[in-house]
């Protein structure tokens, strides 16, 4: 499996890999605009499925058949490749968000709910593509890899524009009833409890959202073994 990472990381090695994520971050921080950060989860989630096509073009997955590896640890290898791009996109977002500090967060919890939405691309891109690509080939699942670039690098970019939008929906009712109710706005101690109430629902969006990308990828993982293991070359 070594091997097979050291090949996958060896073609990441070229100005493109670097400049890309780069670029993003810099502009990301320069305009205080985690938009642009969200695209840095975009572009390194493409990079697994990309990479699987030109295996496929280039007949490497052939050739890869009839080296010592098992179908297991072929499937195995592609996902941790996708889980290290992530906590490489993470480390970048994350610098990011540092340097955007208080001037786009309210606060670390802010900027931790955030920066956890924003890696869903980068996590959700191989976990849909991948079961697909293993049965059948990377080339047949393109339309797949091309819905999905089009919703996360438009629509979901979008959507988390402003840091606010990760959270739920306990968040804008809130906001309702103290914009509604000037009697709310004006008690400090219930502007307090409502404060409370918010850092408690941004906990809670961190830890599901983890516990949904973790459940999601033991599931796609287990249907790409079982779909590789049915495909003939």
């Amino acid at each position: 499996m070594k091997g097979l990472l050291c090949k996958d990381f060896y073609q990441l090695c070229n100005p493109v890999g670097y400049l890309v994520p780069a670029l993003l971050l810099l502009a990301g921080v320069i305009l205080k605009m985690p938009y642009l950060l969200s695209f840095i989860a975009v572009y390194l989630g493409a990079l697994p499925i990309g990479m699987l096509q030109n295996d496929e073009i280039s007949r490497w997955d052939i050739r890869l058949m009839t080296m010592p590896f098992s179908r297991r640890t072929i499937v195995a290898e592609k996902y941790l490749f996708s889980l290290l791009l992530a906590l490489i996109a993470a480390l970048l977002i994350g610098c990011g968000v540092l340097f955007c500090g208080s001037a786009v967060f309210p606060d670390r919890a802010s900027a931790a709910a955030w920066l956890t939405g924003a890696l869903m691309p980068c996590i959700m891109m191989p976990v849909l593509c991948y079961p697909l690509s293993f049965r059948f080939g990377a080339r047949k699942a393109n339309m797949l890899f091309m819905v999905l670039m089009i919703l996360f690098a438009g629509v979901f970019s979008a959507s988390i524009s402003f840091p606010d939008a990760v959270f739920v929906p306990l968040y804008y009712p809130i906001i309702a009833l103290i914009k509604f109710f000037p009697g709310v706005r004006a008690d400090a101690s219930a502007v307090a409890a409502l404060n409370k109430v918010l850092e408690l629902e941004k906990s809670r969006i961190i830890l599901y959202t983890l516990a949904g990308y973790a459940i999601l990828t033991i599931l796609s993982w287990l249907l790409a073994n079982r779909g590789f293991r049915k495909r003939s070359f």
